[in-house]
């Protein structure tokens, strides 16, 4: 989609829109689309939802995407940005290879301040994944299933987290935020990892950068079978 100016798509009568397996919305060349009101969208989808590359994506108000069958619920490409200011982002990953709610790559940056992110399924599940991009997450709540599960999957990339609820349940595994080569500033928020395996609240590798002015990591329901955050 090309847009020379802003576009919302909403609706006032819980409207419903159906979208086969190619994209909801491609948006390209600097388009700017808001999704809001009582609007729902069921995607089948096999690749992503909704694909945005130098252009934005507002989620907001009481909308939803249902994205039952992608890899991806939204794609982020070459200075994209996606903005999650309310509604629902609700992904069902199909098999057990990697899947993300959100991924943002090539400078991209994902921003939440509200709203629901939440994954299901058999498969390596991640709920906002960065690589060479800014993730910043100020409210909402990211719920993540899967085998593992990983909240946040930063590489090469920069986090803010300042409030919000992270939560990670993994068969194998669970993480809540995963760094490489990342850094990490966390001022408010919490944090929660619980897995059969091995939990972690947040877990780093290869050089990361932290600065924890705040958490509330969650305690562990089963304490033998996770880790809990130090501080």
């Amino acid at each position: 989609m090309q847009h020379s100016n802003s576009l919302t798509i909403s609706s006032s009568n819980n409207s419903v829109i159906t979208s086969g397996d190619e994209f909801f919305l491609l948006l390209l060349n600097d388009a700017v689309v808001t999704l809001a009101g009582n609007i729902r969208v069921e995607s089948g989808s096999k690749t992503a939802a909704v694909y945005v590359e130098k252009s934005r994506f507002i989620l907001s108000e009481n909308a939803v995407i249902n994205s039952k069958a992608s890899n991806l619920g939204i794609y982020c490409d070459d200075k994209g940005r996606v903005n999650v200011y309310g509604g629902s982002l609700n992904v069902s990953s199909p098999d057990s290879k990697d899947h993300y709610a959100i991924y943002a790559k090539n400078s991209s940056t994902v921003y939440i301040g509200d709203g629901n992110i939440k994954m299901v399924g058999k498969g390596d599940n991640v709920g906002v994944g960065g690589l060479d991009s800014t993730i910043s997450i100020a409210g909402g709540k990211i719920s993540i299933e899967g085998s593992p599960a990983y909240g946040l999957y930063s590489e090469n990339s920069s986090v803010f987290v300042s409030g919000g609820e992270i939560s990670a349940v993994g068969k194998s595994s669970a993480v809540g935020i995963q760094l490489l080569k990342s850094k990490l500033n966390m001022s408010g928020g919490s944090i929660s990892a619980t897995a059969d395996g091995n939990g972690w609240g947040i877990k780093t590798e290869d050089d990361c950068e932290l600065y924890i002015d705040s958490i509330s990591p969650k305690i562990p329901v089963s304490p033998e079978k996770q880790v809990a955050l130090p501080w």
